[in-house]
This record gives structure tokens, C-alpha cells and sequence, in this order.
């Protein structure tokens, strides 16, 4: 499958970064990590409720906590599935995925390696997902 190319445009109606601070990509593979010097890799299922819901709430995070000057990498988890290959990635969705399970997969990376993820888009409550954005970008120097 490929990734969708207008997506830029869509990810701009639910942001709270300007777009400008948004690297989209359609189609990524595995080394995408290794081009995050600092900054985040989100993945985007643009067919997922929780997962749009999520981007919202990490970019509104961001924007909230002043750490815009973090990278902001989003890929398109159609156009991506090599990503779901990654080790922490696999761990993170609990095992082999054989779908991409949309629910607002994030992982935080430094010199070009994962060092740590979490779903932003866990349990049932869009509104939780904006603490959990938080809270995740605490834990990595986010005031």
C-alpha cells in the first residue's frame, strides 16, 4: 500500500503546530528513525478516530508546553509498515502486528535511535489523550 500524499493538508486541520514544523511522510521505511536527531515520530492512521484524535492532543501539547523546537515526524502507517518492524515498536503494540492497530503510536527519538513510545491514544477518553501527550513529553525534558 502507499501512504497517503495529500496528507500534510489533512494533518494541518487537526494540528496546533503550524505545518512548517511538521515533516510528513507518506511512504517511510525502518530508517526513518535514524534522521530524528530530537523530536518525535508519530504514527498517523488517517482512517483511525483515535489516532487523529491523538495527533491533536500531542501537537496541542507541544504548542501548550513551548517544546516546538522538537522535530515533528509524522508517517502514514499505510504507506509505513516497516515501521511496525522496529523492536520498540513491536513491543509497544504488544507483540507481531500484522495490521497497523491506530491508536496514536508515538515514539521519542534522540541521535537517531528510539528512545522511548507510548500510545497517546489509549482508553476511551479523547480528553486523557492531551495528559498522556504530556506526560510523555515530560518524561523526555518537556517542561
Amino acid at each position: 500500500m502507499t501512504g497517503n500524499a495529500d496528507g500534510l493538508h489533512i494533518l494541518e486541520k487537526y494540528s496546533r503546530i503550524p505545518a512548517s514544523s511538521i515533516r510528513y511522510v507518506a511512504n517511510a521505511d525502518a530508517d526513518i528513525v535514524r534522521s530524528i536527531n530530537n523530536g518525535v515520530l508519530f504514527l498517523v492512521a488517517f482512517w483511525s478516530s483515535p489516532s487523529l484524535d491523538a495527533f491533536s492532543k500531542l501537537t496541542k501539547a507541544i504548542h501548550d508546553m513551548g517544546v516546538g523546537d522538537l522535530e515533528f515526524v509524522a508517517v502514514d502507517v499505510e504507506g509505513s509498515p516497516g515501521i511496525y518492524q522496529l523492536p520498540e515498536i513491536t513491543e509497544l503494540c504488544g507483540g507481531v502486528v500484522n495490521a497497523p492497530p491506530g491508536w496514536g503510536e508515538v515514539a521519542f527519538c534522540r541521535d537517531g535511535q528510539i528512545v522511548g513510545t507510548t500510545i497517546i491514544g489509549s482508553g476511551s477518553d479523547p480528553n486523557q489523550y492531551y495528559f498522556n501527550a504530556r506526560d510523555f513529553l515530560a518524561s523526555f525534558g518537556g517542561e
